[in-house]
């Protein structure tokens, strides 16, 4: 395996730079695209150079109002052999299996 000087690197990571296509770049010159694509973000020539030069900006927050809505007292359905069984959440589930068992008699 040869190893290249950061030269080598830099020339081949400017064509990518440019615009070429990086696999046709690492093949023409013998090297895994992912060593020169690797190689491009060590020598700082890709885009997230960039995107660190870029300030974070913070924007305020405008919560609307809280409007409060008027809500139906939540039931449960159950319906077995076409009598139908109504409970409140929290109702202890095994009296509900219980009673479902019981009325499919």
């Amino acid at each position: 395996m040869s190893r290249h000087d950061r030269e080598f690197w830099k020339r081949a990571c400017r064509e990518v730079q440019q615009g070429a296509n990086p696999a046709e770049v690492a093949q023409r010159i013998g090297v895994r695209p992912r060593t020169l694509m690797w190689w491009h973000w060590k020598l700082g020539m890709g885009r997230s150079r960039r995107r660190r030069a870029k300030r974070a900006e913070f924007l305020p927050v405008v919560l609307p109002e809280p409007r409060v809505l008027p809500i139906a007292p939540a039931i449960l359905e159950l319906e077995t052999n076409g009598i139908q069984l109504r409970f409140t959440p929290g109702t202890d589930v095994d009296y509900v299996v219980a009673l479902a068992r019981a009325l499919r008699v």
